[in-house]
């Protein structure tokens, strides 16, 4: 399930995942920042987040991906932080988040 709720300002969104006991994945749950400013357009923006950006690092958790730091690979979609307001290079995955996804599947 995808939803908006309070996070507090801390986290702009937050995904949480179920395990079966194995290695599969039987749930997940996304939280959007309520109070978050969310652009939906590059064209439209004026210094929100891109919600495209963050919804494709949520994904990533959801499919099982980690954080990947930041100081070497912080270009990454599954950098801890997004490059900045009115930025949306992080919607599209690089080459080490699809690394991740094929070793996870």
């Amino acid at each position: 399930m995808i939803g908006f709720a309070p996070l507090d300002g801390y986290y702009a969104g937050y995904t949480c995942i179920w395990w079966d006991g194995s290695a599969h994945i039987i749930e997940m749950d996304m939280r959007l920042d309520l109070a978050q400013p969310w652009a939906l357009s590059l064209a439209e923006c004026s210094g929100e987040l891109m919600m495209e950006a963050l919804l494709t690092h949520e994904l990533g958790h959801a499919y099982g991906l980690g954080h990947v730091g930041e100081n070497r690979h912080g270009r990454l979609t599954m950098s801890v932080y997004i490059d900045g307001l009115c930025e949306n290079q992080e919607a599209n995955l690089g080459k080490g988040d699809i690394l991740g996804l094929n070793a996870l599947y």
